[in-house]
Parts: structure tokens; sequence; C-alpha cells
């Protein structure tokens, strides 16, 4: 997607072997990752035949939001975005926290939170785990959720959902005229002091 964006300003967009949308390169590439990208479609949402968790906490809902949030269909380095996690604690025998890990599609270890959330009560949670903008690099994540009660170490359950971050050639991390390939998995803004 970033080699289109950089190609030309104009382009097309063609779905078997018909053209299917015209314009400016950025809208064209805006629809497509949002009409035709799945990625963000792997999202999690429980039935009656999908259940993930244990005796003590059910996982409801996990999902990519916006900053108004609302579901996502786009993420690109300018991006802040949450992933929502609605879960049941079924039994309070136990105290669940949550935690993640973020890890790149070739099993890179990124970086590993963990939130107390000090409420173990019964009923349904929802949390949103915040990123900022000009945090993560044009490349594929996953995003592995951990319900764990620490002491006793319990893993109530593990889900992943994946996410792709799409270049933007606006990004305060583009400051001159490189538009090449930005090396590392994370590419945070980082405020220079001149001495």
């Amino acid at each position: 997607m970033d080699s289109i964006r950089m190609l030309c300003n104009k382009a097309i967009l063609m779905e078997n072997g018909s053209i299917t949308k015209k314009g400016y390169t950025e809208e064209i590439c805006d629809f497509y990752m949002s009409e035709y990208n799945t990625n963000l479609q792997d999202l999690f949402i429980a039935s009656p035949d999908k259940s993930i968790g244990d005796n003590f906490v059910e996982l409801l809902e996990m999902r990519i939001i916006d900053k108004n949030k609302n579901p996502l269909k786009s993420i690109f380095v300018t991006s802040e975005f949450g992933v929502l996690v609605k879960y049941r604690i079924i039994d309070d025998l136990y105290k669940p926290d949550l935690t993640f890990l973020i890890s790149t599609n070739r099993n890179e270890n990124i970086f590993h939170s963990v939130h107390e959330t000090k409420d173990y009560s019964t009923g349904k949670k929802i949390y949103i785990a915040w990123f900022p903008a000009n945090l993560f690099n044009d490349k594929n994540y996953i995003f592995t959720l951990g319900i764990t009660t620490s002491n006793p170490l319990l893993i109530h359950l593990q889900k992943s959902i994946s996410f792709s971050v799409s270049e933007d050639f606006n990004s305060v991390t583009r400051q001159n005229n490189y538009k090449g390939e930005f090396h590392g998995v994370l590419r945070p803004y980082i405020n220079w002091e001149k001495l």
C-alpha cells in the first residue's frame, strides 16, 4: 500500500477485472483499507457455540476501536486507537487482572503490560487499553490478551487479535523528505532538544 501511495497522485481500484473506483491515490488507498482490508475483522464476540474462559472468567468481546470508541477499520501510524475488552467475572474466588502482549506477526515480542483492576466483584467489566499515535511502525501486529490471577497463578483465558498499521506520509515521525522504509518494530515520536 505504501508503494502505491508513493507511485503517483491518481489511482484506480479494480475488482474482478472492472474498475470500481478512481481518483486521488490517498482517497483510493483509504477506501481500499476501509472496505477491503480484512485484518481488523479478527475481533471476538462471544456466542453460545464460541466461548473463551474458565469457570471464573468469560471473555464477551474484544475489538479495536477509534478514539471515539467506534469500531476501527484501518490504522495508520498517526492513529490513536484502543482495544476494548469486555468480560464477565462469574465467581469472585479469584482476582483476575488484565495483561496483554504486543508482538509482530513474525513472533517478535515487543512489550507486555499488566493492569491491576482492583475490581473483582462478579458481573460484566469493560476496559480499554489505549495506544498513542506515532508509536507503531507500518507493520502487522498481534494483541494477545490474558486475563490472569497472579497469586495463586491462574490463566483464566488468552485470546489474540491481529491488526495492520499503514504508513501516513504526513506523520510527525517523517519530518524530512525520506520516503523509504523505517527500520524497527516501533516508530515512536521522540522529542529532540537542541542545546
